[in-house]
């Protein structure tokens, strides 16, 4: 083990279960950020925002809607877009457009179909 003032290269210690956590909360960490505009925020407002930011991605909110015949076709924040179409014999519906298209969305693909088929068929 080396004196007190020496570098010790591969340090190996072994921790109770909660004593890393208990010892990382006892020390003291600030962080500041400065972000493109220049403003100074915690760390812990940047992660705010960070997670705030994510959590409205999560609700899937479309920028825009565009109905094109039979088609739904809705654009996202992040530069996606989705397109959903009638099926033959069904009556396009704008609003049933939209919900088709945020679950292909959140579900991706086909795998959406896949869901409701399950959900129909469970009732």
């Amino acid at each position: 083990m080396p004196d007190a003032g020496e570098f010790d290269p591969d340090p190996v210690r072994e921790f109770e279960p909660g004593e890393f956590a208990r010892i990382l909360q006892s020390v003291p960490i600030r962080v500041a950020l400065v972000d493109k505009n220049g403003r100074r925020r915690t760390l812990d407002e940047a992660l705010g925002e960070a997670v705030a930011q994510r959590t409205s991605d999560l609700f899937f909110t479309p920028d825009r809607a565009v109905f094109n015949g039979p088609a739904t076709i809705l654009f996202w924040p992040d530069g996606d877009k989705t397109v959903v179409q009638c099926q033959p014999g069904d009556t396009f519906d704008p609003e049933k457009g939209i919900a088709m298209a945020i679950l292909k969305k959140i579900y991706g693909g086909g795998r959406y179909n896949d869901v409701l088929r399950r959900l129909i068929e469970n009732n």
